[in-house]
């Protein structure tokens, strides 16, 4: 099972997607953390009454509020939590793309343990993806905090306070991105899948909340919301329903992972190579 797991970590790191993927989530995160705060800046420089608003849809949050920061915390791992849906399908879908699963089931015939090296593996580059981009967002956000005079020591505080859920939420959406894999081994099917259904999710949301409102809470990307313990009036979905506890969010991205991992496994055991 070392093995295994070995494979799977030196898989990760020599292809090439790996790395795109990662930088471009990375170079999204500094984007969006510039974003706001040159929006508070600005809003302050010009005397307005709104200090720089973070969130999107209905709802917002001012700056200097305590919602403020969690929020922008959200929007800049939000997006690249989606590349991490798209590590975890690669992880399994390149496989069956280029012919390697029959030599991997020849060296270890247990399909089981070969998804359970794969998802511990994704826990790893969950985890380095995860720092990577809180890394580089807290580092970005005190800078320009500084630069511009907006409470670099504030945005660091939160930035560590919120860390650990964040890395949850990484290695929960690369594990899903696994369990997704294994159920629809064409991999273009499988990222237009996972993608679509996180991009999709705030119209998916409000079209919910009019036929299901309890529905709503237990779906990923309001589940993603309780577990970094974002604001419920800091963007559009969040104000349209009652968000679940942090803790109960990550049960239920959890159980997401669990679920579409079982499913996976289950075909992965019945198909053919």
């Amino acid at each position: 099972m070392i093995r295994l797991i070995h494979s799977e970590l030196l898989k990760y790191r020599t292809l090439r997607s790996t790395w795109v993927l990662m930088g471009s989530g990375a170079a999204l995160a500094f984007l969006i953390v510039i974003l706001f705060l040159h929006i508070a800046h600005t809003s302050i420089v010009n005397g307005a009454s709104a200090y720089g608003s973070a969130g999107s849809g209905i709802g917002s949050t001012d700056y200097g509020s305590s919602g403020w920061y969690p929020s922008v915390l959200y929007q800049s791992y939000n997006y690249p939590q989606v590349f991490a849906v798209v590590l975890g399908i690669i992880c399994v879908t390149s496989e069956y793309r280029y012919s390697t699963a029959s030599f991997t089931y020849l060296v270890e015939p247990q399909r089981v343990r070969v998804l359970g090296a794969k998802l511990v593996a994704s826990v790893v580059w969950g985890i380095l993806y995860g720092v990577l981009v809180a890394f580089l967002s807290a580092a970005v956000g005190v800078l320009f905090s500084a630069v511009w005079n907006l409470d670099p020591g504030t945005f660091l505080r939160n930035s560590l306070i919120y860390l650990p859920v964040d890395l949850a939420g990484f290695v929960l959406f690369m594990l899903i991105g696994v369990g997704i894999g294994t159920l629809i081994h064409n991999q273009v099917i499988a990222i237009i899948s996972g993608v679509g259904l996180l991009t999709i999710g705030p119209a998916l949301i409000i079209l919910l909340y009019a036929i299901a409102p309890y529905v709503v809470p237990y779906l990923p990307q309001t589940a993603l919301m309780a577990l970094e313990r974002v604001p419920a009036h800091a963007s559009g979905i969040g104000s349209r329903a009652s968000l679940l506890p942090w803790w109960g969010g990550g049960m239920v991205l959890i159980g997401y992972a669990a679920l579409l991992s079982v499913m996976g496994a289950t075909t992965v055991l019945k198909s053919d190579i």
